[in-house]
């Protein structure tokens, strides 16, 4: 591999490590009727059979991103 060609895959590795949806889902789990959230090492979890319906709301330029994300791992 050249120079240039290690830059480029940096970048994309940077981009990557970034990305809103790729944050989201490698703290945030759904195991049966539990969501787990791994907030800088501590777990945080809900029972979420406590819930009729849940409403994602987000604000600012990734929340759209973000949202989509949380809704997979909600599921229905």
């Amino acid at each position: 591999m050249n120079h240039t060609e290690n830059l480029i895959k940096i970048y994309w590795e940077a981009v990557r490590a970034v990305d809103p949806g790729s944050l989201i889902s490698s703290c945030v789990k759904k195991e049966n009727c539990k969501l787990f959230i791994n907030n800088q090492g501590t777990i945080l979890s809900e029972d979420l059979s406590r819930y009729e319906e849940i409403i994602v709301l987000g604000i600012g330029k990734a929340a759209s991103r973000m949202a989509a994300v949380i809704e997979q791992v909600l599921g229905n």
